[in-house]
């Protein structure tokens, strides 16, 4: 029998307002909404046929990607219509009005957002926001002031967010098209666009979380600037920093953590330029890294949602949106200070009380980041996604077939004569390492290492093995004709 909203809300949300939970009760079937969900559905389809067509990726990229944009919002609006209409499928983890136990974030975004609009439309503060845990979110809220903006064009309605997820995906496979095509050709773009397309958990885990897209969307944004600022001439590289400084701000209120490891990650295409005397590189490299430092400072130190509310009356009722954020107040915040990342309870079971302790964990680390729910733990006691672990298995036997590609593209790419593929094997390298050591629970640690596993899939379509490529060319024979 599946839980009710009546009975999962005051367990996690205790202080939501009536107002916002009648809302999200009326929100919660397509009614009138239908005309402005088909809208959604079909300026997504627009949106990512004029972008194949702009990436110029022939017709394979563009069958790939309207396929894939087809099938994510057909799985939308199927996963939406069993939870709100309670259909006897997956009861134990339907959550009703359209929500599913495997995100439960999907609906504190949405709950949350029906506050802030009844807020910003009542010229109120903004309450307090609570995460999936019952605690107050003591980060950046800003993903959460992004969904409230949608409902106040679109209106309160929990299937705009994977419709979006989906257009969203198909940028992201577009652009690692584009990325890939840029280090090596066109059939490596493909390679890196097909998987991104196709991926298992890009269907499911993150198709109801926008965030997840988003983050990623801006990462690879960021990876295109950047190769813009470092190869175009004066003009066009200060138009791609300026357009990479506002895209590290954005990524950096998001998920901090990313933008923090993309700067350090700068510093492997530093070295590489250097390693090549490559004197002008080197110097934009340490312009890029230095402003890079400044947005991540000033975005832990600002909180834009306070631009947007009026000042608090009662500061002991919700949190001070002015002040800066402390390091340490995300999960992967402790990453950067030892002391507190050693402190953690689940860090200590792990026996990570120490430098060299965390040191030696890092291969197990990694190897967490990259497989993990492991094999022998597909069959251990099933939680509130229980079921879906064993699903999670067939996307890690694909991740374990394609390792030795992986790696082989890795090791390419550092061999590479281009400076830029030492900022993509940084990235990925620094990635899975912060996350294996600081992500402890295994559905959250599944759903971020796509934040790597797509640069990896960038880095597998351009420096992939020749016979994969062979293999490409055999089997899409008309895909350089098209292409040209």
């Amino acid at each position: 029998m599946s839980r009710s909203p009546r009975s999962w809300c005051p367990t996690y949300f205790p202080l939501f307002s009536n107002a916002a939970l009648r809302e999200f009760r009326l929100a919660g079937k397509l009614g009138d909404a239908q005309l402005t969900v088909t809208a959604v559905f079909l300026a997504g389809l627009l949106a990512s046929w004029l972008l194949c067509r702009a990436a110029r990726g022939g017709v394979v990229l563009s069958t790939a990607i309207l396929t894939a944009y087809g099938l994510r919002t057909a799985l939308a609006i199927l996963l939406f219509s069993v939870s709100a209409y309670q259909l006897p499928v997956f009861q134990d983890l339907q959550l009703g009005q359209g929500f599913w136990a495997f995100a439960p974030d999907s609906r504190t975004y949405h709950l949350h957002a029906v506050e802030i609009v009844d807020a910003l439309q009542a010229g109120t503060e903004i309450p307090q926001l609570y995460d999936t845990s019952g605690a107050p979110v003591p980060g950046p809220r800003d993903f959460f002031l992004f969904t409230a903006f949608l409902y106040r064009v679109l209106g309160a309605h929990p299937l705009y967010v994977p419709l979006l997820n989906a257009a969203f995906w198909s940028a992201v496979a577009i652009l690692a098209y584009s990325l890939a095509r840029r280090l090596n050709g066109h059939e490596g773009g493909l390679i890196a666009a097909l998987l991104v397309s196709f991926w298992p958990s890009t269907y499911i885990w993150s198709s109801q979380l926008l965030r997840d897209s988003l983050v990623i969307l801006l990462l690879l944004s960021a990876f295109a600037l950047f190769a813009r600022f470092w190869n175009e001439r004066r003009r066009r590289a200060v138009a791609a920093l300026v357009a990479l400084v506002l895209v590290a701000f954005v990524l950096a209120r998001l998920r901090f953590y990313v933008e923090l490891i993309f700067t350090i990650a700068i510093g492997g295409a530093v070295l590489a330029a250097a390693c090549r005397r490559q004197g002008a590189q080197v110097a934009r490299g340490c312009i890029v890294t230095a402003l890079l430092v400044g947005v991540f400072v000033l975005a832990r130190s600002v909180d834009p949602i306070s631009f947007f509310s009026p000042p608090r009356s009662n500061i002991g009722d919700s949190i001070d949106a002015g002040r800066p954020l402390e390091a340490g107040t995300d999960f992967l915040a402790d990453i950067l200070t030892l002391d507190q990342l050693t402190r953690r309870d689940d860090i200590q079971r792990l026996g990570l009380d120490s430098f060299r302790n965390i040191v030696a964990f890092v291969p197990r680390g990694v190897a967490r980041a990259m497989f993990a729910p492991l094999p022998w733990d597909w069959l251990s006691p099933p939680g509130d996604t229980g079921l879906f672990r064993k699903l999670a298995g067939i996307e890690i036997v694909l991740l374990i077939a394609l390792t030795p590609f992986l790696a082989v593209g890795l090791v390419n790419a550092a061999r590479s004569v281009n400076s830029e593929a030492w900022l993509f094997v940084a990235y990925v390298i620094v990635a899975a390492t912060a996350l294996g050591i600081a992500v402890t629970i295994d559905g959250t640690l599944f759903r971020l290492r796509l934040q790597f596993i797509v640069p990896m899939f960038i880095l597998l379509g351009a420096y992939a093995p020749t016979a994969l490529m062979d293999a490409l060319r055999r089997l899409l024979p008309h895909a350089q004709s098209a292409h040209s």
